[in-house]
């Protein structure tokens, strides 16, 4: 039977929609085909068809409820390395909405056959943060290397990003004032799902909950077999991967060389012994791999230098690429 306007189930429903600003256009029951009006009963076709279109109204109310209760924030950052820290700082400093939350992962110490213990996938925050009257020395990237980062990550206007980072950090600033985030913190994520297509994400903490875009993480699978790590270190001295220095000294020119390998038993063995000391190779050397991971899945990018072409100084790919894919 064909439901009237006066219906209770119908009048509940017209309350809840107006409580939350939903407007409906009803069609009226003059407007019902004569032949379904002559009629005490309808045919399975035109039941089906009834309860299929009340269906999809009720659907549209239920999304539309939902996109207007949770906020929308284009930009999302999660992690618990260096690396999450300067996609969030970039966000911040260029002030693109975003939300940077902690990160689940832990910093990952691996032993080598040379008996060290060496942070591969990413340094912590601290070491960096705590640099007081330090200075640290951008190494832009030449011309080579922002092809090779775009053949890569599929990111345009690379060179142009670049040189808007430069421009509003310049070549040198206060390291504890580039590590200083000013913005919330967020509670680590604890569900993060497709809503309505791919390009929307909808990301859940323990106490939140938003609609958002793009998603960059730091977190990355431990290394393979085979795996080569480069390692980024001075030409003429040995020095961390950025400049560490007092304003008076020059930048140093950074290479980039193998420096360990993954053996088929997940062994490690080191091909230059000699590269850089202990404190620096354990402290804040930024690793790479010779081969680099996929770099974006289904808008979650993997803001890690193993996830993109070695640079001369991968602080500075990172906030390019930031840049670059928020543009």
């Amino acid at each position: 039977m064909i439901m009237s306007e006066t219906n209770s189930c119908h009048q509940d429903l017209q309350e809840v929609l107006k409580k939350h600003g939903i407007i409906i256009q009803w069609i009226p029951f003059d407007f019902i085909s004569s032949d379904i009006k002559q009629s005490d009963s309808v045919t399975i076709l035109d039941y089906r068809t009834c309860v299929l279109k009340l269906s999809a109204l009720i659907m549209v109310a239920l999304v539309t409820y939902i996109v207007k209760h949770y906020p929308y924030c284009p930009v999302t950052v999660t992690g618990n390395t260096v690396y999450s820290r300067v996609t969030a700082i970039t966000l911040a400093r260029f002030k693109i909405p975003h939300r940077f939350c902690k990160g689940n992962n832990r910093v990952s110490y691996y032993g080598t056959e040379d008996g060290k213990e060496i942070p591969f996938e990413g340094p912590s925050v601290s070491f960096f943060a705590g640099q007081d009257n330090k200075n640290m020395t951008f190494t832009p990237c030449d011309a080579e290397q922002i092809a090779e980062i775009t053949r890569h990550t599929q990111v345009q206007k690379l060179n142009l990003m670049q040189n808007s980072v430069l421009h509003e950090f310049g070549n040198h600033t206060s390291m504890k004032e580039f590590f200083h985030y000013p913005n919330k913190i967020y509670s680590p994520i604890v569900k993060m799902m497709p809503f309505l297509s791919k390009d929307l994400l909808l990301v859940m903490t323990a106490s939140e909950t938003w609609l958002t875009r793009k998603v960059f993480i730091d977190m990355v699978l431990p290394l393979q077999i085979k795996d080569i790590v480069t390692v980024l270190y001075p030409i003429e001295q040995v020095k961390p991967l950025i400049n560490i220095s007092d304003e008076e000294d020059k930048p140093v020119k950074l290479i980039r060389r193998a420096g360990y390998i993954v053996h088929d038993d997940l062994t490690i063995t080191s091909f230059n012994h000699e590269v850089l000391d202990d404190y620096y190779q354990n402290e804040c050397v930024l690793y790479s791999l010779r081969k680099a991971r996929p770099f974006t899945h289904n808008n979650i990018y993997t803001i890690h230098p193993f996830h993109f072409p070695g640079t001369w100084d991968p602080f500075l790919g990172i906030m390019i690429l930031t840049l670059g894919i928020v543009s």
